[in-house]
């Protein structure tokens, strides 16, 4: 399964994840089940564009994450520690009776966004002093 987001979608992505746009968001999946629920393997594919967090200027980005996640229908039913293994899945309940791969593919594109994106002229801008005006 392919899709990408729309225009509109990507305009409430980059507002909702406060960063200037979402210029492509693509997501591809296999889904299958097993004993524990709903797997679905993938992959996104995005291009943002971020503010610089000391300039303030536009940096482009493209984010390519591999996704591995098993929806489940009792989400918090287990108890206790959980030993987890390497290859252990990101664990998501299921809302409503569906799965949601477009939610999926857009938190993926939220953790991989650098919180604090720097530009090349980060370095050069003046540090800010405490009472300074100008900053």
């Amino acid at each position: 399964m392919t899709f990408a987001a729309t225009p509109e979608e990507r305009r409430k992505l980059a507002a909702r994840f406060a960063i200037l746009s979402v210029d492509l968001l693509e997501a591809r999946f296999t889904i299958r089940r097993d004993t524990a629920g709903i797997v679905a393997n993938g992959h996104v594919t995005a291009k943002v564009v971020q503010a610089c967090s000391v300039t303030d200027e536009p940096l482009t980005a493209t984010i390519e994450e591999p996704v591995a996640l098993r929806f489940v229908d009792n989400f918090g039913a287990v108890e206790g520690e959980i030993e987890l293994s390497d290859d252990a899945l990101d664990t998501v309940p299921i809302d409503g009776g569906a799965v949601d791969l477009g939610e999926a593919a857009a938190e993926t594109l939220a953790l991989a966004l650098d919180p604090f994106p720097r530009g090349p002229n980060a370095a050069a801008a003046p540090a800010c002093r405490r009472g300074d005006q100008r900053g």
